[in-house]
């Protein structure tokens, strides 16, 4: 299926592109630091979650800056969290949305309660799922990974950008999706005897 629309809301000096989908009260949906509005919607499940939650929401997407389809970075000056957030907020006034859900998680945690905190009175709620405090254990943070799970998980992703099979880590049950193998490219990776 086609994506939405596309627009473009300026962040500073910079276009932050979003969607907007559905009727209903306004809900932002963030799940990553990484994303890109239009590719989302080749995905079967993302775009079978998209439409369900536009079913009930005026739906709001957007990529952050340095993602997707909004403008580029340098490497140098990677964004910070208050960055994200300014374009969040941009993406809002754009958009004309006054007050509005936030549904964020995983990588999107910090950025999504970062905005409730400083706008609370932009939020009518915020929803946090899979998020994470922080990704290493100390003594008194017991739910972290410890350094060597940390190394092996960094090492995994950059050794696997971009090639087939990421999803046999990062979404197990997805990887057995047959839809979502041949979007990863797992399918071919497997015929080819790359087990």
């Amino acid at each position: 299926m086609d994506p939405p629309e596309t627009r473009y809301a300026k962040s500073g000096d910079l276009h932050i592109a979003y969607q907007l989908v559905g009727e209903g009260p306004p809900l932002v949906v963030s799940d990553q630091w990484f994303g890109n509005v239009d590719a989302q919607w080749d995905f079967p499940p993302m775009e079978r979650l998209l439409r369900r939650l536009a079913s009930f929401s005026r739906l709001v997407l957007f990529d952050k800056r340095g993602t997707g389809l909004s403008d580029p970075v340098p490497m140098r000056a990677a964004p910070t969290l208050e960055e994200w957030m300014d374009d969040l907020r941009a993406v809002l006034d754009d958009a004309g949305i006054d007050r509005t859900a936030i549904l964020c998680g995983v990588g999107a945690t910090h950025m999504g309660v970062l905005f409730a905190a400083t706008y609370p009175e932009r939020i009518t709620s915020l929803v946090v799922v899979n998020g994470y405090a922080r990704m290493a254990r100390t003594p008194d943070y017991p739910w972290g990974r410890s350094q060597e799970e940390i190394q092996e998980y960094v090492a995994r992703v950059v050794n696997s950008w971009g090639k087939p099979g990421t999803m046999e880590y990062l979404a197990p049950s997805a990887a057995e999706d047959e839809e979502a193998a041949m979007l990863d490219g797992l399918r071919g990776h497997r015929l080819a005897g790359n087990e």
